[in-house]
This record gives C-alpha cells, structure tokens and sequence, in this order.
C-alpha cells in the first residue's frame, strides 16, 4: 500500500493548525486569569459611578467626565513604601496603603489639604497625603481579600476622608466624605496598551 505524501501533509498541516488554535485559546484564558487581580506596578484607568474615566486637567487636578481611556487617564498603583520597585511583584489587597503615580506627568496622586481637598497628579514623591487606603464597597459581594479589574473599590484619604466624585459639579474628586455612597465608589479598569 502506497502512501499519499500529499495527503498526510494536508493532514498534518490541518490538525499542526487545530491544535495551535486550542494552544492560542488556552494560553489568552490564562492571560486573562493572570490579569484580573492588581499587582502592584500595574497600570489602571480609574472609572466613576457615572461610567467615565478620571484624568489629571490642565491644572493637574483630578477630574471625571471623560468618555475614554487615553494615556491621560491611566495611572501606575504603587506601594507607598516601596513606589519604584514592583520585583516583589505583589497582589494588592483590600485594606492596603497604595498610591498612584499618573502616567501624563508622572507624579503621585495626592490631597492637597488647603484646596477644598481635591486630588491632584503633583507629587514628585510619596508622602503622607499622596497615600490611600482600598477599602471594599460595603454593598460589594466581596470574594476575596484581593483587588481585581472591573471590582468597585472607595479610597480614604489622610484626612480619614473618602474619595468623592463630584459629577453634579466642576467633575473633581476630593476627600471629603464620611461615608461610602455610589459617588465614592470607583472600579479599576485594564487599560489599552497600544503596541
């Protein structure tokens, strides 16, 4: 019985092909697992009650409003104690210190404790008002410790304040609240890394 070599090579081109689809589809699902929960050194883009990101404006004060993500709305979470090293490569967790360095001008997110308390991208480094506490929404079905992308999360600030949207305003956020309420509550998103 001759073999036709055309025959197998069709065979082994198609079946060389099926499998690296299954390979292709099986290693995007465990990227996308490795991706949900926040490490620190990670990059997000910070979305509001009202669906709209947060963004440093001219005046580096943090605002929402916008509509999507760009390289203005994407910040770097950080521990504060350690903000320019991520080798550890640690999860964040509810409960941690962190703080954000954005990516438009490179500086730490802080409360700036004489102006109304609004955030603004100004820090060259991190001190005491440029750190925040993740605290867990209280209506939030929490499963886990860990932050992930796409979970809703609320800040308090030095002052023991919450991290409030003003969208019925001038769209800044400033820590002013007592309370967590759906204007203080925030959702980390996985922003676009364009190539």
């Amino acid at each position: 019985m001759e073999m036709d070599w055309k025959v197998v090579s069709v065979v082994i081109t198609v079946f060389d092909k099926i499998l690296f689809d299954v390979y292709e589809r099986w290693q995007k699902r465990i990227d996308a697992r490795r991706r949900i929960v926040l490490k620190y050194g990670d990059e997000v883009a910070i979305r509001a009650c009202d669906s709209t990101f947060v963004q440093p404006n001219s005046e580096n004060i943090l605002i929402g409003g916008i509509s999507n993500v760009a390289k203005w709305e994407i910040y770097e979470i950080v521990d504060p104690a350690d903000p320019f090293s991520y080798s550890h490569n640690r999860k964040v967790c509810y409960g941690d210190s962190v703080a954000f360095r954005s990516i438009k001008n490179r500086k730490f997110i802080g409360v700036d404790l004489e102006n109304s308390n609004l955030l603004k991208a100004w820090a060259p480094q991190v001190e005491d008002w440029e750190i925040f506490v993740l605290i867990a929404p209280p209506d939030s079905v929490k499963k886990g410790k860990f932050v992930e992308y796409g979970k809703g999360f609320a800040l308090k600030a030095v002052n023991s304040k919450y991290v409030m949207y003003n969208c019925s305003e001038d769209l800044s956020l400033m820590a002013t609240v007592s309370h967590i309420r759906k204007w203080e509550v925030f959702v980390f998103i996985d922003p676009p890394h364009p190539k």
